[in-house]
């Protein structure tokens, strides 16, 4: 090492020196010091300059100090700096290639110049990615020279897994006995599991979170049970969804997290218990888990998430932590056997669809709630009273709608929103109080039991609030009303009194449209006008006064036969012993009786009025529920439909003996038919415990509204005997269906359809079915849409014990293409495939005896008929407008065809007649059947081969001779 500092010190100083100053080169030659040093470090001391080049030491470039010849030098107490370099150590050269100065060993021989070493500066940052350091952190930083190798921290790894290197942020593991730094590097912790974390880990899809993992997702969909490992912190969104065959999960402690939808649709899930670690249960994370039974929430929740429970409908009970105050859209919705929550704080809002299709929640208090959105308890059957304070500012729409087990309600919003109780067919009490403002659209819609109504002073809207309260008799409408909007009390049927406190100005169109049960209206004086179809179809409403001459009506607002009278005139009403009579001016049969307002529970209703006869109007008697039994006169002239409608409590119905035009038995009102005419007898009215005749001689015919509405009739028989039902019989006997297969059955016989299927289907009977009643199609619900239902039929296959088919049963199914219908099918009444537009062919069997008129009528693409070996007579327009029908076989049976039979036929060109000409002759053939006059139409039949005759050929169709 002196060998080498010496020369570099001659030719680096010492030379330059001499070449320079020919003084300073002589003193190199040679001892000028007095023996104490020389330019050879001859002397007893050395000089040794210490340059930081572009640091610096002590604050400056250079640092010089002396030393005793052949000595050790003393390193200097500080290292030089220099901004964004790391000090090597000190040489002559600078050089880091060069031999460092060791100041263990090397000595001073002469002067020196050792020069500061330097390398680029590079951080190195170890991440021990959830493991710790010794120093108890995570993370820790170093600074290191360019080119340097590193040493390997000590780390202890998070539990369950083991340390398998460091790797650098292109995820390659650092090699610590060969790699070197060229720059900035955070080396992270890279871990493996352990035997026992893996095998607990196997049935999962899961990634590192932290010091713990989070799972992502289960291997296999069908797994029934899961146990989750204590080294799971989190389980990631939608983890188990559609895990079907789920019973059981296990979570622990250790989990703190569950991401939304976690265990959505996990349709067999029964139960589950949530850590105490977790604070949130997110979105949905229960949606769809139909078999989950119960479920404990820690107290440390402070959060639950929309539709969190949506959809558990084995879920029967529930408590609600301390931090719930809110119950969030959907989190019930459709849990059908919830039946209580308890909420440990009190519930302040409630929101959109929150309990939706709870049927069996009893009781939930939101007397706090300030708040109580759309649809919140819609379809709550269950809750039976409510205490809606004036916390609450508004009631969302359709909140409360279909509570059909809610009997009273107590209301002090400032809002009753549109549809809030609509269809809450037991509510029978409702209190408004005096903080209401509006009362909004359909507010109380179809509240079938509600029997009277107080609107307060304060309520300023009343919008079709109260339309089809079918026991709705008593309305008092506060001052605050001017304007009684359309609809308002469309369809109450039982209304007969209406009070006007304030100034009224107007009624709006329909707004008392259906409400036969009005038979006088007062309009006040503050009346200004009343709009079109205002009584509409209130049938019995004969008077309407007038206070003020001004009052414009429209033309069409009240029903046919109503008067308009002044407040001076006398009214034509009459009432004796609670009967209400009106002229009818006919002198024949002079009153008739519109209504009873008196107490009396048994009828026999009077021989007269005034007397003279009488008829008993539409609905005469309805929505009486304390009417017990009926007894009608003997000499009673007739009897309108619905008169007991809504009287649903008549035990008995009776008519005194000696009348020609009806009859009893069975408490069943029967009309009696002319049989000059061939009218039948028709049974028109029936009651709770009405037996069907099961003598056809006595009535074979249930006419239209017989039973309608009767909703205690719960057992019915229908008997052989008869052979149509007409449509709206049955019409609201809801304890009478039976659904299978979305036909409706009353007895054996199928009275409506109901499809959901967006394409046309084939319509197939139970195989007892004896009878299909009058609009088969359209009769399944009081919303029907008829023509939406009937689009939805493409075929028709009867069941082999089928007899009857009633009128219109399939009228208008114009996608309608097949109908097969069975051997044994005895009546097919009028119009029952009329308007079918798509039929092309029919053939019917020869068991079919009577086919009424229309049957077939207007059957625009039917080209074939072939009318059944028997029937004598082919009713008037039966195939009328049938344009395309072409060929039609007649049997030899038939002896009369009526009028317009075969109108508008216009391309029928061959007409089997299954008789000779002479036979053809003999019909009767009434007018509009020009199609059969065309002699070269007519094909008789022959057994054996003539020439014009026809034979059936293999097929069974008609085919000419050869």
């Amino acid at each position: 090492m002196n060998k080498i500092y010496k020369k570099l010190c001659v030719t680096a100083v010492a030379l330059t020196a001499c070449l320079t100053a020919p003084v300073a080169l002589a003193a190199c030659g040679g001892n000028t010091d007095g023996g104490k040093t020389d330019g050879d470090g001859d002397g007893d001391k050395c000089t040794v300059t210490f340059d930081a080049g572009n640091g610096t030491i002590f604050g400056n470039r250079l640092y010089k100090t002396e030393v005793e010849k052949n000595s050790v030098l003393q390193k200097p107490s500080e290292d030089p700096t220099y901004q964004g370099y790391c000090f090597i150590g000190w040489d002559a050269t600078g050089d880091r290639r060069d031999v460092m100065w060791n100041f263990l060993s090397d000595t001073v021989t002469e002067n020196i110049i050792l020069q500061a070493v330097w390398a680029r500066e590079f951080t190195v940052t170890f991440d021990a990615d959830g493991g710790t350091f010794a120093n108890g952190t995570d993370t820790y930083t170093i600074k290191t020279a360019d080119g340097e190798k590193l040493t390997a921290p000590q780390v202890t790894a998070p539990d369950g897994r083991v340390l398998i290197g460091w790797n650098d942020y292109y995820n390659q593991q650092w090699n610590f006995d060969s790699d070197t730094v060229n720059g900035d590097v955070k080396l992270t912790a890279s871990y493996d599991l352990t035997p026992e974390i893996k095998t607990a880990l196997e049935p999962f899809t899961y990634r590192i979170s932290g010091n713990g993992f989070t799972v992502t997702g289960v291997n296999d969909k069908s797994v029934t049970a899961l146990n989750i490992p204590s080294v799971v912190n989190a389980i990631d969104d939608r983890a188990f969804m559609d895990c079907g065959e789920l019973i059981s999960v296990n979570i622990p402690d250790s989990v703190t997290q569950i991401g939304e939808s976690a265990f959505s649709n996990c349709a067999n899930l029964k139960s589950v218990s949530l850590p105490v670690s977790l604070t949130r249960i997110e979105d949905s994370l229960f949606y769809g888990c139909a078999k989950l039974e119960t479920i404990d929430i820690p107290d440390t929740i402070v959060y639950v998430g929309a539709g969190a429970f949506d959809g558990c409908a084995a879920l029967k009970s529930i408590e609600l932590p301390t931090a719930v105050t809110e119950i969030p859209n959907y989190l019930f919705r459709n849990c059908a056997s919830l039946e209580n929550v308890i909420a440990k704080s009190k519930i302040t809002k409630i929101d959109a669809y929150a309990f939706y299709g709870c049927a069996a929640l009893d009781d939930f208090d939101i007397s706090s709630a300030t708040e109580i959105s759309s649809d919140a308890f819609n379809g709550c059957a269950s809750l039976t009273e409510l205490n809606i304070t004036s916390l609450c500012d508004e009631i969302g729409y359709n909140a409360f709608k279909d509570c059909t087990g809610l009997i009273s309600v107590s209301i002090n919003s400032r809002v009753i929103g549109s549809s809030s109780f609509a269809g809450c067919s037991a509510l029978k009490s409702v209190v408004l109080g005096a903080n209401i403002v509006e009362i909004e659209n359909g507010a109380f819609r179809k509240c079938s039991a509600l029997t009277e109504i107080n609107i307060p002073d304060t309520v300023t809207t009343l919008d079709a609030a109260f339309s089809g309260c079918l026991s709705l008799a008593a309305a008092e409408i506060g001052n605050g009303v001017t304007k009684i909007a359309g609809n308002t009390f469309s369809d109450c049927i039982a209304l007969k009194s209406v009070e006007f406190k304030g100034e009224v100005t107007e009624i709006g169109m329909s707004a008392f449209s259906g409400c036969f049960s009005l038979t006088s209206f007062d309009l006040p004086s503050s009346m200004a006008e009343v709009r079109g179809r205002a009584f509409e179809d209130c049938d019995k409403l004969k008077e309407v006064i007038k206070h003020n001459s001004e009052t414009k009506i429209s033309d069409t607002a009240l029903p046919s036969g109503c008067n308009v009278i002044s407040s001076s005139e006398e009214s034509r009403l009459k009432t004796v012993n609670g009967y209400v009579f009106y002229p009818t001016g006919n002198a024949s049969v002079p009153y008739t009786l519109l209504d009873y307002v008196g107490a009396y529970t048994h009828l026999t209703l009077p021989q007269d009025c005034d007397g003279q006869v009488y008829e008993v109007h539409d609905y005469a008697l309805a929505c009486n529920p304390d009417l017990k039994s009926v007894t009608f006169p003997s000499n009673i002239q007739k009897i309108g439909s619905l008169v007991i409608y809504g009287s649903n409590n008549i035990e008995t119905l009776a008519v005194a003996s000696g009348n020609t035009k009806y009859m009893s038995q069975g408490n069943c009102i029967i009309s009696i038919g002319d049989k000059t005419y061939g009218d039948r007898n028709k049974l028109i009215m029936g009651c709770k415990t009405s037996v069907i005749p099961t003598d056809g001689a006595i009535v074979d015919y249930i006419a239209g509204d017989a039973f309608s509405g009767n909703t205690e009739l719960k057992n019915l028989t229908i008997p052989m005997n008869i052979i149509e039902i007409a449509s709206n019989a049955f019409d609201g006997c809801i304890n009478l269906f039976r659904d299978e297969n979305n036909i409706r059955y009353i007895d054996k016989w199928a009275i409506g359809c109901s499809l959901k299927s967006s394409e046309p289907v084939t319509i197939s009977f139970a195989e007892d079915t004896v009878g299909i009643a009058g609009d088969f199609v359209g009769l399944y619900s009081n919303d029907r849409d008829y023509s939406m239902m009937a689009r939805k039929i493409g075929a028709v296959v009867t069941n082999a014990n089928l007899k009857y088919i009633s009128r219109q049963a399939f009228y208008d199914c114009n996608n309608l293409t097949s109908v097969t219908l069975n051997d044994g099918l005895l009546y097919i009444s009028g119009s029952a495939f009329g308007s079918c537009t798509k039929l092309a062919e029919i053939i019917i069997p020869d068991s079919v005896t009577n086919i009424g008129s229309s049957a077939f009528g207007r059957c625009t693409a039917l080209e074939y008929v072939k009318l059944p070996n028997g029937i004598a007579s082919i009713k008037y327009q039966l195939f009328d407008g049938c344009s395309k029908l072409k060929e039609v076989v007649i049997p030899a049976s038939v002896t009369n065809i009526e009028h317009d039979a075969f109108r508008s036929c216009t391309a029928l060109t061959s007409v089997y007649f299954g008789g000779d000409a002479t036979a053809w002759t003999k019909i009767t053939k009434q007018n509009g059947n020009d199609a059969l006059n065309v002699a070269s139409r007519i094909k008789y039949y022959s057994e054996t081969a003539q020439s014009g005759c026809w034979h059936y050929d293999e097929e069974g169709k008609p085919a000419l001779w050869a």
